[in-house]
């Protein structure tokens, strides 16, 4: 089977080895299993990218689009130029949105099955439709581009349920995956020499409470900040380490500044991927106070690593933390319910710290990357058996 994978991550153009490593690894594992997998990464141009990225049994073509607005007319055409050359089978894409758009539309062209993959839980969550005055247009987008998909893939159950009660969607296969796409578990397994550790590990602050990711709304880390106050109240020796970068930094470090907690407070920027085992066991204790998420990888990592967690009740959060064992789950991402949670690990800390690392070995064959690839694999394959050619040709996006 030949596959066209569509997707906005432009960090696969990237031709430089030290970057996406993981990312690549994992989309070179996901080609072992077609005769073809090649992958359209729809973007603006962008310095770093290269137009045609060849790797074994696989191309990658970024658009390379003059603007945001042309991603998804140039994605048509380009996929129109790739089947005309190699002809593929089947079009999967990263979500239903300008991803989905695109696919649908080389569906309805080139008559060929449409998967479609979900990797968060955003569709009609008011949180993610605050985020931008964009996102209701999307909202919509995506709910009428899900309905012309052959079979939906969503990276948690909780996703799929929702699709199935809302959407009605009972002519089409939706199913999710056990672990999300997983992580590169032997990366996160190994242990650090303790002379290799991050600074903040050797300082009089203790615990240090992590958080690394993307530093946007979504993460929900004004309030993560806001909470703070309250755990140096009772551990005032506590160090948060907040690593990442986005739109949001300036306004934490301000925020911090004003509550006059900046002291305690490290903003170390985004860590780069080969350093994370070494920085999450730098940590005591990992956060991740979002509003919504898909399967968060970052909390696969953090189990992985031995950290107890801290986080809120999310898509996927249960199936990691178990409450009051491995970590807690807030019962809400206010600040208030964020520090308690905190406060109650930092209280036990080692007695969850004990739990936690009880638990490594088996977080680590779950999570392990190479058997949600080869299930995704498979759930892709099994959209042709969903596919009746003549269903959508007559039918145009609401």
């Amino acid at each position: 089977m030949k596959v066209l994978y569509i997707t906005l991550d432009r960090s696969l153009g990237d031709p430089h080895p030290d970057v996406a490593v993981h990312t690549k690894a994992r989309e070179t594992y996901m080609a072992s299993f077609f005769d073809r997998y090649d992958i359209l990464i729809l973007t603006p141009k962008h310095p770093e990218l290269v137009e045609v990225f060849r790797l074994k049994k696989m191309t990658i073509r970024a658009s390379c689009s003059q603007s945001f607005a042309h991603m998804v007319g140039d994605g048509v055409r380009i996929g129109q130029e790739i089947f005309r050359t190699s002809p593929f089978d089947l079009v999967t894409t990263q979500d239903p949105l300008l991803t989905g758009l695109t696919g649908y539309l080389l569906k309805k062209r080139l008559a060929v099955p449409l998967h479609m993959q979900i990797h968060g839980d955003y569709l009609d969550h008011p949180g993610w439709l605050r985020e931008s005055s964009l996102n209701p247009w999307y909202n919509r987008l995506g709910k009428a581009v899900l309905k012309k998909a052959d079979a939906v893939t969503t990276v948690h159950e909780d996703i799929a349920q929702k699709i199935r009660s809302k959407l009605k969607t009972a002519s089409m296969s939706v199913s999710s995956l056990s672990h999300g796409l997983g992580i590169n578990t032997a990366h996160f397994f190994k242990r650090v020499d303790p002379h290799h550790l991050y600074p903040w590990k050797n300082t009089d602050a203790h615990p240090v409470v992590f958080f690394a990711g993307r530093m946007t709304s979504q993460k929900n880390l004004i309030e993560l900040v806001r909470a703070v106050p309250l755990v140096l109240k009772n551990f005032p020796k506590t160090l948060f380490v907040l690593a990442g970068t986005g739109d949001l930094k300036q306004r934490l470090q301000y925020l911090a500044r004003k509550l006059d907690v900046d002291h305690q407070i490290i903003f170390p920027g985004k860590i780069p991927e080969a350093d994370m085992p070494t920085a999450y066991q730098s940590a005591d204790i990992f956060v991740l106070p979002s509003l919504y998420e898909g399967h968060a990888r970052a909390l696969m990592e953090a189990s992985v690593c031995g950290l107890p967690v801290v986080t809120t009740p999310v898509s996927g959060a249960r199936d990691i933390v178990i409450d009051r064992r491995n970590g807690r789950i807030a019962s809400t991402p206010a600040a208030k319910d964020l520090a308690d949670a905190m406060l109650e690990v930092i209280e036990n800390l080692s007695d969850y710290q004990d739990r936690a690392r009880t638990m490594v070995s088996s977080h680590a064959e779950q999570y392990d990357y190479l058997k949600q690839i080869a299930q995704l694999a498979k759930l892709i394959k099994n959209t042709q058996s969903c596919y009746v050619p003549k269903q959508y040709a007559a039918t145009a996006i609401p």
